[in-house]
């Protein structure tokens, strides 16, 4: 089980190209305990099959992660592991659909709670909000273009 943020990194990519190779399966979820805004999920591998780059692990690791790993996306690849670069990238858009439908409900609240102040409905001061609480809803919303 890995706990990821993303899978568009040439360094990301080639791990998880490796480790599908030393698994059956691969499945990334998004848990239900995680916050819809967050791009947090987690890769889980079933199915050990073996290590295909020997017992040099810590070797291989480093390799990766110091980015010394070659061409990440070669020819081979594009047969190869289409399937699994689609299946990722195809996670990584609904992640940020959800990314972007969260952060619209988030400042949607906060545009009814700031419409509801200057209707005089509800007073900051009286709630002791904290004016370093406050946000610019109209600046957020035209950086996003919602």
């Amino acid at each position: 089980v890995l706990k990821m943020f993303g899978f568009q990194t040439s360094t990301i990519r080639a791990v998880m190209k490796h480790l599908f190779m030393a698994f059956d399966q691969l499945t990334v979820v998004k848990p239900i305990s995680s916050r819809p805004a967050s791009a947090e999920r987690y890769a889980v591998f079933t199915g050990f099959r073996g290590i295909p780059f020997g017992r040099a692990a810590l070797t291989w690791r480093n390799t990766m992660f110091l980015g010394d790993y070659g061409v990440v996306w070669s020819e081979q690849d594009n047969h190869e592991f289409k399937r699994l670069f689609m299946y990722l990238d195809d996670f990584d858009l609904k992640m940020m659909n959800l990314n972007i439908r969260s952060c619209f409900a988030i400042l949607s609240a906060l545009d009814r709670k700031s419409q509801a102040v200057a209707a005089g409905q509800f007073d900051f001061e009286a709630e002791e909000y904290p004016r370093k609480h406050r946000v610019d809803i109209g600046g957020y919303k035209r950086e996003w273009r919602l």
